[in-house]
């Protein structure tokens, strides 16, 4: 069983029109997952960039509800 830790105050924030957005692709058949999984890696202008994907989350991923949608992030984004 994947351990996530679960807070109460999300790390990140989607605006309405995302969430309808994440919301339509997670209805779609082809998508897996149960939320949206938010990470950075190296590289881009400022040094990082985002990794959207859709994921069951991941042992030590933060998860939060926004709108009603589960949205994990990735402990060592966090910070970022």
């Amino acid at each position: 069983m994947t351990k996530v830790q679960h807070i109460d105050e999300p790390i990140v924030t989607l605006t309405t029109a995302a969430m309808i957005a994440v919301k339509e692709f997670m209805d779609e058949p082809s998508t897996t997952g149960d939320g949206l999984r938010v990470g950075v890696r190296g590289g881009g202008c400022g040094g990082f960039e985002y990794v959207l994907g859709f994921s069951y989350g991941q042992d030590d991923d933060f998860l939060s509800v926004v709108g009603g949608l589960r949205v994990y992030v990735v402990r060592m984004s966090a910070m970022h």
